[in-house]
């Protein structure tokens, strides 16, 4: 049986701010505020793929590319964006990113 949320760890107000890209903001029930940026969210995605692609990354990550980037001219990376928003149960939200990536984001107290 699942643990009962305490009301006073529950979010008051959560927005999700889809159209202008800047992220999720969260009121929880003591008043802290916490922002969340939509680059950081896709960044520390915990699901088992995103984790696989960060070890990969890190073990070949003394190996030369080719197509490394010099400190000088560091390659582009887009800032992920927000297609959708979407609440799955009572206390996730879904998030779509551009490039088919899904994330989960639980609402739940910071630590």
């Amino acid at each position: 049986m699942p643990t009962p949320l305490d009301r006073e760890k529950k979010p008051t107000s959560v927005k999700i701010h889809v159209k202008n890209g800047t992220g999720v903001d969260i009121t929880w029930a003591d008043g802290h505020a916490s922002h969340y940026e939509f680059a950081y969210l896709r960044d520390e995605c915990p699901c088992a793929t995103c984790n696989d692609a960060r070890e990969k990354k890190a073990a070949l990550g003394d190996v030369p590319s080719p197509f490394q980037s010099s400190p000088a001219l560091p390659m582009f990376k887009p800032k992920p964006r927000a297609q959708a928003a979407t609440v799955v149960g009572n206390y996730a939200v879904q998030l779509s990113f551009t490039m088919s990536f899904h994330r989960h984001l639980q609402l739940r107290p910071p630590p």
